[in-house]
C-alpha cells in the first residue's frame, strides 16, 4: 500500500517459504483433480471438474501444473522498490483509462456469454414465477432488492417469464460492473504501483462470489455489490483515505437490499469507535483485561443464542442446534462433521487459493498485521461473516444456499490480497503466492461458469446436490419436473416424478394421510403422518396435514403447536397462515384469526378459505360492507359449489342486511343453487326482493 499508511513486512523464509506456497498449490490442485472423479461425497466445493470431459480435465491439469512450475522457476523477484526513506513521496504510476474500459468491456462480454441457463439453486425459479405473475414478495429480509427488481421488470416490458429473467440478468450484470469499477478505483487509491493494482483487482474479481454476476437469478447481486463497496471503502477509511461517517448511508442501503447488510455494521462500528477517545484508550488495555472482556462477550453471546433459538420456532429452524435435537436432519448440527465439511467446501468454493495463503503464513507477521487498523477492520468483517454462516441453518442445504452464504467470500478475498500485497517491497514469496492464487481462483471460477452456462451439466450438478441434502431437497424435485415439462419432455418428467416418489417414502405417507383426512378419517391418518415426520423432521407439509387431523378431532391447541412448527419451517406461507387463522377462529380468538387470514391473503390473494374466513369474521363483527367485499373476491376465483354463498345469504338475512343477502343468493344461484329456495326466502322476507 502507498505512502505513510503502508504496512511494512519482512521476508526471511526465502526458498523455504516458496516451498510451503507450492505445497499449498499442489494440495488444492490435487484435491480438485481427485474430486473430479467423485460425486457422492461432500466435495461440492471442490469437484467442479467432475462435470468436464476427460480431455478438458487433462488440459486444465496441464495448465495448472505448467503455470505453477513457471511461477516457481521464473525469477519473480521483480523488486517493486517504493520510496522508503524520502519524506516526499514519488508520484504514483497511472493506469490508462482505456485499459479500464477494455477490461470492463471484456468482463461484460464474459457475463453475457457465460450467463447461467438454468436456475435450480437458491429460489431462482420461484423468484421468476413470482415476478412474472406480479406476486408480492413474502420474504421481508430482502424487500429492497425485490422492489428494485419489480421496477426493472416493468421497465423492460413486464411481460412474463422472459422479461423476468431478462430483468434479473440485468441486475446481476450491472452489479458485477459496479464491483469492477469500485475495485479499480479502490486499487488506484490503495497502491502506488500498477503491478499491485492489477494483482489486487484481479484477485477481488476472480473469487467464487463473482458467479453471482453471470446472469444468476437471485436477490443477492445488489447486496454483494454493496458488501464489496463497504469493505473496500472501510479499508480506505482505516488508512485515513476515506471518512468513516460516509459509510453509514451505504450500510443502510445494503441493509435495505438484504438483512445480511447488518453484517457490515460491526466493522463500521469499529471504524467509528476507534476514532473516539475511549476507543483509543482501549487499545492500551492490558492483555488480561482484554481476555476477560472477550470471554464475557462470548458467554453472553452463547446465552443469547440459546434463548433466541428457544424463543420462537422460526429461530429454532433458522439457527443450527448446539447439539442434535428432534428437528435435526441429515446429521447437520453446529459441531457435526457434516457442518464443518460444508464450511470447508464453502471456503474452497469462494476462495480456492485459501490453501496457498494458509501455507505461506508466518504467525508473527499475521499478528503484526492484525494489530494494524486495516488488519483489525478486515478481521472483524471476516469473523462476523464466518460466525453468521457457521450458526445459520442452511434451510435448503449449504450447497444450494452457497449464493447467500457467499457474503463471507468478500472480506476473506480482500483480507488476503491486502495482506499479501502490503509492504514497501514485494518479495518473491509474496508474488509467488499471489500469482498461484490467481491461477487457481480463475480456473475454478471458469469451470463453474461453464457448468452453469450448460443446461446439461447444470442439471447433472443439481441432481448431485439433491443427494447431498436429501431431506432438505425434497421440495426441489418439482423444479426438475417443471423444467422437463416446459421443454415438452414428458417422458423424463414422469421418470423424475417416479424417482422422487421412490426416494421419499414420507411423501406417499403424507399423500395417503391427506386423502383419509378429506374423508373424515383423521384417527387413521394421524399415525401415518407421525411416521412421515419421524422419517423427515422438517417435512412442513406433514405438520400442516397433521394439524388438520387434530383440528378434525377438535384438538385445537395441538393443531396450533403443529402449525407453529410448520410456520417456523416455512415462514410466510399462505396455506399455513390460513390454517392457523382458521384454528384460532375455532378457538374463539377472532382478532388474531383475522390478522393471520389477512396476512395469508396479502401473500396469496387466491386463498379462498382465508377469503371466506375473513368474510365470516367481518360479518360476526357487524361489518357487512367488508364482509361482502371479501365474499365477492371469493366468488370471483372459487370453483366451489353454492353452499357457502347460501350460508352467507342466510346469515345476512338473519341480520336484516337484505341487499347483501340478495347478492349472496345471486352468487349461489350462479353456482347452481335451485332457484326455488331463493324465491321461498323472498316470499317470507319481501324486502329481500326489493
Amino acid at each position: 500500500m502507498a505512502g505513510k499508511n503502508r504496512i511494512n513486512n519482512t521476508d526471511k523464509g526465502g526458498r523455504s517459504s516458496e516451498k510451503r506456497v507450492f505445497t499449498g498449490y499442489l494440495i488444492i490442485i490435487l484435491l480438485v483433480t481427485a474430486g473430479s472423479f467423485f460425486n457422492g461425497l461432500h466435495l461440492w466445493g471442490i469437484n467442479w471438474w467432475l462435470y468436464l470431459s476427460l480431455t478438458a480435465k487433462i488440459t486444465l491439469l496441464l495448465i495448472t501444473a505448467v503455470s505453477g512450475l513457471l511461477v516457481i522457476l521464473y525469477p519473480t523477484r521483480i523488486g517493486i522498490q517504493l520510496s522508503a526513506s524520502s519524506d516526499v513521496e514519488e508520484p504514483a504510476e497511472k493506469i490508462p483509462v482505456l485499459f479500464y474500459i477494455i477490461v470492463t468491456f471484456l468482463f461484460l462480454i464474459a457475463f453475457v456469454v457465460g450467463r447461467t441457463e438454468t436456475h435450480f439453486l437458491g429460489d431462482g425459479y420461484e423468484l421468476l414465477s413470482r415476478l412474472s405473475n406480479n406476486i408480492d414478495p413474502v420474504k421481508q429480509w430482502d424487500v429492497g432488492a425485490t422492489y428494485i427488481q419489480k421496477i426493472l421488470y416493468e421497465f423492460v416490458g413486464g411481460n412474463g417469464i422472459v422479461d423476468a429473467l431478462f430483468s434479473y440478468r440485468i441486475t446481476a450484470v450491472s452489479s458485477g460492473l459496479i464491483i469492477i469499477l469500485v475495485t479499480f478505483l479502490s486499487a488506484q487509491r490503495l497502491f502506488d504501483d500498477n503491478v499491485r493494482r492489477l494483482f489486487f483487482t484481479w484477485g477481488v474479481l476472480s473469487a467464487g462470489y463473482m458467479l453471482l454476476f453471470f446472469g444468476y437469478v437471485e436477490n443477492y447481486a445488489l447486496l454483494m455489490s454493496f458488501v464489496v463497496i463497504c469493505t473496500l471503502l472501510g479499508v480506505l477509511s482505516s488508512l485515513k483515505k476515506f471518512t468513516s461517517v460516509y459509510l453509514i448511508p451505504i450500510v443502510i442501503l445494503a441493509v435495505f437490499f438484504h438483512i445480511f447488510g447488518l453484517l457490515l455494521t460491526p466493522g463500521l462500528s469499529y471504524l467509528l469507535f476507534s476514532d473516539l477517545a475511549l476507543g483509543k484508550k482501549l487499545k492500551h488495555v492490558r492483555t488480561r483485561t482484554k481476555i476477560l472482556i472477550y470471554s464475557t462477550i462470548l458467554v453472553i453471546g452463547i446465552l443469547c443464542y440459546i434463548i433466541i433459538r428457544q424463543s420462537d420456532y422460526f429461530f429454532t429452524f433458522v439457527l443450527l442446534p448446539i447439539i442434535p435435537d428432534q428437528f435435526t436432519v441429515d446429521n447437520d448440527w453446529l459441531f457435526s462433521k457434516k457442518h464443518f465439511a460444508g464450511l470447508f467446501n464453502l471456503l474452497i468454493l469462494l476462495f480456492p487459493g485459501i490453501a496457498i495463503f494458509i501455507f505461506q503464513l508466518r504467525w508473527a507477521e499475521l499478528s503484526s498485521f492484525l494489530k494494524s487498523r486495516v488488519g483489525t477492520f478486515l478481521f472483524i468483517q471476516c469473523i462476523v461473516a464466518l460466525l453468521t454462516v457457521f450458526v445459520l441453518n442452511p434451510g435448503i442445504g449449504m450447497p444450494r444456499n452457497w449464493d447467500l452464504f457467499s457474503i463471507v467470500g468478500v472480506p476473506i478475498a480482500i483480507f488476503i490480497f491486502i495482506y499479501l500485497l502490503r509492504g514497501k517491497v514485494l518479495r518473491r514469496t509474496q508474488i509467488t503466492s499471489v500469482v498461484l492464487i490467481l491461477v487457481v481462483n480463475t480456473i475454478i471460477l471458469g469451470s463453474r461458469v461453464y457448468v452453469f452456462a450448460s443446461p446439461r451439466q447444470s442439471i447433472r450438478h443439481f441432481k448431485d446436490y439433491l443427494e447431498l441434502d436429501k431431506a432438505r431437497s425434497r421440495n426441489a424435485w418439482h423444479l426438475l419436473v417443471e423444467y422437463y415439462e416446459q421443454k415438452c419432455d414428458s417422458i423424463t418428467a414422469l421418470a423424475t416424478i417416479h424417482e422422487r416418489d421412490k426416494r421419499y417414502p414420507e411423501k406417499l405417507l403424507n399423500d395417503n394421510a391427506l386423502s383419509l383426512i378429506t374423508q373424515g378419517k383423521a384417527r387413521q391418518a394421524i399415525p401415518m403422518l407421525e411416521r412421515a415426520i419421524a422419517i423427515n423432521p422438517v417435512y412442513w407439509s406433514a405438520y400442516v396435514n397433521l394439524s388438520l387431523g387434530h383440528l378434525q378431532l377438535r384438538q385445537i391447541d395441538t393443531a396450533l403447536v403443529l402449525l407453529d412448527i410448520a410456520n417456523g419451517l416455512n415462514p410466510n406461507n399462505a396455506q399455513i397462515l390460513d390454517n392457523m387463522g382458521s384454528a384460532l377462529y375455532l378457538k374463539g380468538e377472532s382478532n388474531k384469526a383475522k390478522e393471520l387470514l389477512l396476512r395469508a391473503i396479502d401473500i396469496d390473494s387466491t386463498q379462498t378459505n382465508a377469503l371466506a374466513g375473513v368474510a365470516t369474521i367481518y360479518l360476526s363483527e357487524g361489518d357487512v360492507s367488508h364482509s361482502m367485499q371479501y365474499l365477492e373476491k371469493h366468488f370471483s376465483i372459487a370453483k366451489s359449489d353454492y353452499l357457502i354463498y347460501l350460508n352467507f345469504g342466510d346469515q345476512y338475512l338473519d341480520s336484516q342486511q337484505y341487499k347483501a343477502a340478495r347478492r349472496a343468493y345471486q352468487m349461489a344461484l350462479e353456482k347452481g343453487m335451485d332457484s326455488s329456495y331463493y324465491y321461498e326466502r323472498c316470499r317470507v322476507h319481501p324486502l329481500l326482493s326489493e
